[in-house]
């Protein structure tokens, strides 16, 4: 017997049950095979790997995250063409293959994000430190950029390993915000997002609403081109003060 039905941690136990999701605790092979904290990147990483630490780049998350995975930068190239990065923690370095931990995250599979509860797929030592792209830290990742002109056209691409510096963790109604013109920079910095490093948060609301921009002209081309638009709608659930649904 899980628990009462109307209760909510009898609920999750009964959807995790169902679809054979572990709510473990990580075994300690797996955290045997994690690097000593605090990690360092070691100076051959940087030797070998693209260096983007001086390009603008940040996260886009809920604003109570702490797995940064993915990030986003932006330059200008020239006066109509713009280098555009996506960004993804570049977990293989850390994660050896046929390892105790390769092991598990492959049964885990997945992150698993459900009411009051978070089951990640990998330890926090690396999904929420040295895998999280949190501002202000070098950080290891897999980039995809690409040179985009003012009509939408891709000009080039690059993909490789690379090193980046977040300079901002945005949340998504402080993107909204950006996106929707209402976002007022405060050059004291005392309010909205904290930055760090060489860039000012003017620089990132540039580079956002610039993005945005794009992804309208390449969004306007798909759809040209034949793409459907699809609206799905976004679920949230609510709790009483009991904790029930």
């Amino acid at each position: 017997m899980l628990g009462r039905a109307e209760e909510i941690e009898p609920q999750i136990s009964a959807v995790l049950f169902e679809h054979a999701i572990s709510a473990a605790n990580f075994s300690s092979d797996s955290l045997s095979c994690l690097p000593n904290a605090p990690w360092k990147i070691p100076a051959e990483e940087y030797e070998t790997r693209k260096d983007l630490r001086n390009t603008c780049t940040f996260t886009i998350d809920p604003a109570s995250a702490t797995d940064l995975d993915d990030a986003l930068s932006f330059e200008m190239v020239s006066e109509k063409v713009f280098r555009i990065g996506v960004h993804i923690a570049d977990v293989s370095r850390f994660v050896i293959p046929d390892t105790a931990l390769d092991r598990e995250a492959r049964i885990r599979s997945t992150s698993v994000y459900i009411p009051q509860h978070k089951l990640p797929m990998l330890p926090p030592e690396l999904s929420e430190q040295a895998c999280s792209l949190v501002p202000g830290e070098d950080r290891l990742v897999f980039s995809i950029i690409w040179d985009i002109d003012d009509t939408g056209n891709i000009t080039g691409r690059w993909i490789g390993r690379s090193v980046i510096r977040s300079c901002c963790k945005l949340s998504y109604d402080d993107a909204q915000d950006i996106i929707d013109g209402g976002f007022e920079v405060d050059v004291s910095g005392k309010t909205g997002p904290k930055l760090h490093g060489q860039f000012e948060l003017k620089d990132v609301v540039d580079s956002l609403r610039s993005l945005h921009g794009i992804t309208k002209k390449m969004r306007e081309i798909r759809l040209r081109n034949g793409a459907f638009w699809i609206e799905i709608p976004k679920l949230a659930i609510l709790f009483d003060e009991r904790e029930s649904m």
